[in-house]
């Protein structure tokens, strides 16, 4: 991942890198192996998807936002339109920390 994230960064494009204009999401399928659990997932952000990400920051939401809202919060950094992703029941909107 630093190797790509380098990469995209040693590019130049327009007034920033490519890493500033894409967006990158690293985590696993689920937080402990030996229970399966997702809560307190760990999920790690980087670019700036043209502006739309803060970047820079570490935030931690103690368990209490379902990564549903991350998901969210990327498909609008993209510029599509959703209020939700997957089971509508598990989202709670964008995170407004993470969106510049």
């Amino acid at each position: 991942l630093l190797y790509l994230m380098t990469a995209l960064n040693n590019i130049s494009e327009d007034e920033g890198t490519m890493l500033d204009n894409t967006g990158i999401i690293l985590t696993s399928e689920i937080y402990r192996g030996n229970t399966h659990s997702h809560m307190n997932q760990n999920f790690l952000v980087a670019g700036g998807c043209g502006g739309a990400l803060k970047m820079n920051q570490f935030i931690n939401y103690d368990g209490d936002k379902p990564h549903n809202d991350l998901l969210v919060s990327m498909l609008q950094a993209y510029g599509i339109e959703a209020d939700t992703f997957g089971d509508e029941e598990s989202c709670t909107g964008p995170l407004t920390e993470l969106m510049a």
